[in-house]
């Protein structure tokens, strides 16, 4: 498939990627159109992106996403054979294998970080699993319920989108297995700490503009004890310090999940101060 557009929000980087897209812009044979803004996070990125497209399908992916052969097609087929406005299309996106080294924690993490393990064995996928790593829809669809521009970070300003159209009936999202993007994002574990806290910040804003969906959140034994380490975190950041010590001998797991959703507990718990 070659008959596509593509479009780039450089969001205020500053590590030479203006420079490379002006080289490719110059020696490929893609349509490419580059768009330039002061760093203002992603919702604002897409939304400028979205207000730009021609086309009235658009695909989303990520500055970290490659593009698998197939994937372009697999979402258009999609919608060819779902002409409707509310359909959605979720991609799988998956690490790749070719520009990084996959280590234990990556390869335990890719579960934790999303869920496409239990939507390929056939989960229904819900607001939740709204990722922009790799979703389609029908442009018009996207104009009419922008990205909340207050989300300045790389968390839950997709979920928020999510969760809006999913209330006012506007969507049915359809997981796509076949339509694959590979992921480029070297992570350790004490990276992946400092994105849950992160989303946890990010998690109460959306409550807050939301309040509604927090009585869908699960309040289980085991939230409750990540809830407990939130709310210490000279301790918490003992218990990570050492987890991360032993992170060769000490094979990812419950221990190391719990650490994860305690400093998502931690963030959401210090943005209300």
């Amino acid at each position: 498939m070659t008959d596509f557009d593509v479009l780039i929000v450089n969001d205020g980087s500053t590590d030479g990627t203006e420079a490379a897209l002006a080289d490719i812009r110059e020696n490929s044979s893609l349509h490419l159109q580059v768009l330039h803004q002061q760093n203002s996070g992603p919702a604002r990125a897409r939304n400028w992106a979205i207000a730009h497209v021609t086309t009235e399908i658009c695909l989303l992916i990520g500055d970290d996403i490659l593009a698998t052969p197939n994937l372009l097609d697999a979402h258009l087929q999609f919608h060819r054979a779902n002409p409707d406005n509310k359909a959605v299309g979720l991609g799988r996106t998956q690490w790749d294998t070719v520009h990084q080294k996959i280590t234990p924690f990556m390869e335990w993490y890719e579960e934790v970080q999303f869920d496409y393990g239990r939507l390929t064995a056939g989960l229904t996928p819900t607001w939740q699993h709204f990722y922009t790593s790799n979703l389609s829809f029908k442009t018009r669809l996207f104009r009419a319920n922008p990205f909340d521009e207050r989300f300045k970070a790389a968390a839950w300003e997709d979920i928020e989108l999510g969760f809006r159209l999913a209330d006012r009936d506007q969507m049915h999202l359809t997981f796509l297995p076949n339509a694959i993007a590979s992921h480029v994002h070297p992570t350790t574990f004490l990276q992946a700490v400092r994105r849950m806290h992160t989303l946890g910040r990010s998690q109460r804003q959306f409550h807050q503009i939301w309040p509604s969906a927090r009585d869908i959140a699960v309040r289980d034994i085991k939230t409750k004890i990540c809830t407990i380490l939130g709310a210490r975190p000279l301790l918490l950041d003992i218990l990570t310090s050492s987890v991360d010590r032993l992170s060769g001998p000490l094979k990812p797991g419950k221990l190391h999940a719990m650490l994860l959703r305690s400093h998502q507990q931690r963030g959401y718990l210090e943005s209300n101060q």
